[in-house]
């Protein structure tokens, strides 16, 4: 009597949990819940063009007036799923999730709960990236423990069609693609292992393009008994370039460093910059302006990027831009031809070893623009950008003060002057970011705001303000 009891309790108990578990995810579209530690909530990114459609079951528990009698099984399921507007792919990820339900009901003899939720990337209108995850449980204390729960579908929105791995990538080229990906496995977890031992279908299961480069997340077992968690791996796109047709390549790399920002080229944006960086702010100041979907452009002293180099790595992933302060800050307008072009192209390379990327812009020393300089600006093909709003945070050293001269001042369009070298600036910025973001402006790379302005690059030009 006392064990069923007991067995009465905990069945209740777990029932509960995933009856509220369930009823929050109907309840909070806009951050749908997963319930276990090592999945986050999703939102939907600007990418996802259609509703979340919920696919759900939850039947009522059976009302049995006999004190000693057993629960009766139930199977409840929570799952959200994307309308495309695609006929075929939309049927074959309804026969998965149809798999999944079915699957689940027979592990468990209809005694559990399976909760999905996904996120969707559209690359350029072409590529659709649809992951679905979550994971299956029992309701009662008699089935096997928690089953995690992971499936990539990549296809093609032009065509309707569904995309395998051997369309991803280069056949030719997949031992590179092996490779690059034994390694990671082995600086992660020093795992040795041969990923060419795995199905093609297995390694599409665990892949997703990210910002930071492609990433893979093998279930523990994977790789044999000694990975007994999950493991996940990131291969930046230069490694991999060889491996990824060239337009695959490029949509990957122009899309995601923008994901989830759905910048309008119809509404005021300002690109806030911070010269003479990189600094212990320069992570920080970037995190901000993230929480707000915002990008900045730092403008960095080459010699100062080895001490904080983790810093720019950090930020270039993020999608943050990296324009050029020069080597050592000297004044670029009094310079010799050939002096001026080794305190860029010193900075350049630098910050091309470190992330991958080359240096954009070229931000003058003290803001003075010789024709030297704007002959080299041609050259090299790297605009020249001043500012508009100077909040001379250098010289006031006051988050009050930097505040209130970018407030007062700014307007559409404007190149806002900072220094992350301050606790006052970053300060000032912990204000500045959320009250733009308030008024209606959009937080832009420089780059950006060229691009969504609709002009082409003008070198030797001066940018202040760009409208």
């Amino acid at each position: 009597m006392r064990k069923k009891l007991l067995k009465l309790c905990l069945c209740t108990v777990l029932f509960v949990f995933a009856l509220c578990s369930f009823t929050a995810c109907k309840k909070v579209k806009s951050a749908r819940a997963i319930f276990a530690p090592y999945y986050t909530a999703h939102t939907p990114s600007a990418a996802e063009q259609k509703d979340a459609i919920l696919l759900s079951n939850d039947p009522q528990p059976a009302q049995d007036e006999e004190e000693d009698s057993e629960i009766a099984p139930r199977f409840c399921y929570a799952i959200y799923r994307p309308s495309l507007d695609l006929s075929a792919t939309d049927a074959q990820i309804s026969a998965y999730l149809q798999g999944q339900i079915d699957a689940t009901s027979t592990l468990y003899n209809e005694d559990a709960a399976l909760n999905l939720d996904y996120s969707l990337d559209i690359f350029a209108e072409k590529l659709g990236q649809l992951k679905f995850f979550g994971f299956s449980c029992p309701l009662s204390n008699q089935q096997p423990g928690e089953h995690q729960i992971r499936k990539a579908f990549f296809y093609n929105a032009i065509d309707d069609t569904m995309l395998s791995f051997t369309d991803l990538f280069i056949s030719e080229q997949t031992n590179l693609l092996y490779q690059s990906i034994d390694e990671a496995v082995y600086a992660q977890a020093q795992l040795e292992v041969a990923s060419s031992n795995l199905s093609s279908d297995t390694l599409l299961y665990c892949l997703s393009f990210e910002e930071q480069g492609m990433q893979m997340c093998f279930p523990a077992g994977t790789f044999g008994q000694t990975q007994s968690e999950e493991l996940k791996i990131v291969i930046s796109y230069e490694t991999i370039a060889p491996c990824i047709e060239e337009p695959l390549y490029t949509l990957l790399t122009d899309y995601l460093p923008k994901r989830g920002r759905a910048i309008d080229p119809d509404k005021p944006m300002v690109a806030l910059t911070f010269d003479d960086g990189p600094s212990k702010y320069t992570v920080p100041i970037a995190e901000l302006a993230e929480q707000y979907d915002g990008r900045v452009t730092f403008c960095v002293v080459g010699n100062r990027i080895d001490q904080f180099s983790d810093s720019l790595v950090r930020v270039s992933e993020a999608g943050h831009e990296i324009a050029n302060h020069t080597w050592e800050h000297k004044k670029l307008a009094i310079l010799s031809y050939e002096e001026a072009k080794n305190q860029i192209q010193k900075t350049n390379d630098k910050v091309q070893e470190l992330t991958g990327k080359p240096t954009t812009f070229i931000r003058p020393t003290y803001g003075s623009v010789s024709d030297t300089l704007r002959q080299l600006s041609t050259d090299l093909k790297m605009p020249l950008a001043n500012w508009q709003v100077d909040t001379e945070d250098w010289k006031s050293r006051n988050a009050d003060s930097v505040y209130q001269v970018c407030m007062t001042q700014v307007k559409d369009g404007d190149i806002i002057l900072f220094h992350d070298l301050y606790e006052s600036t970053y300060h000032a910025i912990e204000r500045i970011i959320p009250e733009l973001t308030a008024q209606g402006y959009q937080l832009v790379t420089l780059s950006e705001l060229l691009e969504y302005s609709g002009q082409q690059p003008e070198y030797g030009h001066i940018y202040r303000n760009i409208s």
